[in-house]
């Protein structure tokens, strides 16, 4: 099936016309977060039986869930970060990226020429933002795990390696 105009999705704060804007919300429980669901690199593959064990002893893990505001800002912070940089890419370099919604679940960007005139090319340059952004989206619990790793477990485990 084709992507047509019909499937851009928009959003409006307030009153006015919407935007086209890309549902960010992330699925998961933004503070319990399964350990035993989430890989930490392609590369490494899932969280190792010790490091998970490790995880489990800090204050932010609790019962193999990763819990706290901390992760959840970080990951959320770079994914936003990361569809500033794609819009650059994909739009342009005027262009900028917000959120909208009560709880910021919808990414917008702002700077793009008026809807109506979208040709086929703006269309494809939407869909190719779009799917990355949902992309981003999906990988918010991923980032959780990555943060807690880098932050929680990792410097303890360097700080106990002697040379």
């Amino acid at each position: 099936m084709s992507y047509s105009k019909k499937d851009v999705s928009f959003h409006a704060d307030g009153y006015g016309a919407g935007q086209p804007a890309v549902n960010v919300k992330v699925g998961e429980c933004r503070y319990r977060i399964p350990l035993d669901r989430l890989a930490l690199d392609p590369v490494a593959g899932p969280l190792s039986e010790v490091a998970y064990h490790e995880l489990l002893d800090q204050d932010t893990i609790a019962d193999g869930v990763l819990v706290g505001d901390a992760a959840w800002e970080a990951a959320c912070e770079q994914a936003w970060e990361a569809l500033q940089t794609e819009a650059e890419a994909v739009f342009g370099p005027r262009v900028k990226v917000y959120q909208e919604g009560r709880s910021g679940g919808w990414a917008v960007v702002d700077g793009l020429p008026l809807f109506d005139s979208w040709d086929a090319l703006d269309l494809a340059r939407w869909r190719r933002f779009e799917r990355y952004a949902r992309e981003q989206a999906d990988a918010v619990p991923l980032g959780m795990a990555q943060w807690a790793y880098d932050n929680v477990y990792a410097p303890r485990f360097y700080l106990t390696v002697t040379p």
